[in-house]
């Protein structure tokens, strides 16, 4: 648990330590060792969730490395890194989900494209 009622469901999904942090205006959540569950296989990685719009898109997932998909949905993977908090992350295309729900909320829909 983090004492942090916003992030005590996202806690559930990681295996590290989890945090608010901020970037300029950007409003992050920094998790570590997200599991991510591909058909069976869980996948862990370090991960941002950036509540707010950036990068074109109204809230975005970056993770520390690619996730093979399996699901039903194939996630589109730009080409390009992102650098967020000194760091590169990869991300994919996912359009579409909106800031105006709970982090929790935004993370599950983020993680729809590997279902």
């Amino acid at each position: 648990m983090t004492g942090d009622m916003g992030l005590d469901a996202i806690a559930t999904l990681c295996t590290g330590k989890i945090e608010r942090r901020t970037e300029g205006t950007d409003k992050l959540i920094v998790m570590g060792g997200l599991r991510i569950n591909v058909r069976g296989t869980v996948y862990e990685r370090d991960a941002v969730l950036c509540l707010n719009q950036r990068d074109g898109y109204s809230t975005k997932l970056y993770l520390s490395a690619r996730v093979p998909h399996g699901g039903t949905h194939s996630p589109n993977w730009n080409n390009d890194l992102y650098y967020v908090l000194g760091k590169p992350w990869h991300s994919w295309s996912w359009k579409d989900v909106p800031a105006n729900q709970s982090p929790a909320a935004i993370l599950a829909d983020h993680l729809e494209a590997f279902r």
